[in-house]
């Protein structure tokens, strides 16, 4: 997917109001009944960014961020109980392209 910021034509630093109107301003020029595909593209764009926490997650894992659940489930299939090694927890970090040194 093309970078959410560049969807929308704002900053990677706008807050929450600006990709809301530059969101409201991107599907009024392209609304769904004349260009679906374009159009799908802005909400999805949106979605990915409309909050802090979305900005994070996609600031950090560019894909939505994991709950902790997720995170515990992924280490459960590979740990035996207990604290996790270094290089189980730099593993379950590079899930998401984020690495520890």
């Amino acid at each position: 997917m093309i970078d959410p910021y560049t969807i929308l034509g704002i900053d990677t630093d706008a807050d929450d109001e600006a990709i809301k109107l530059a969101y409201l301003d991107q599907i009024r020029r392209y609304p769904a009944e004349h260009d679906a595909q374009r159009f799908a593209q802005i909400r999805t764009a949106f979605e990915r960014i409309r909050s802090r926490h979305e900005r994070l997650g996609y600031r950090l894992f560019e894909s939505e961020p994991p709950t902790p659940q997720s995170l515990l489930a992924h280490l459960a299939i590979s740990a035996k109980p207990g604290r996790p090694t270094k290089e189980q927890f730099q593993a379950l970090l590079c899930m998401s392209r984020y690495e520890i040194k």
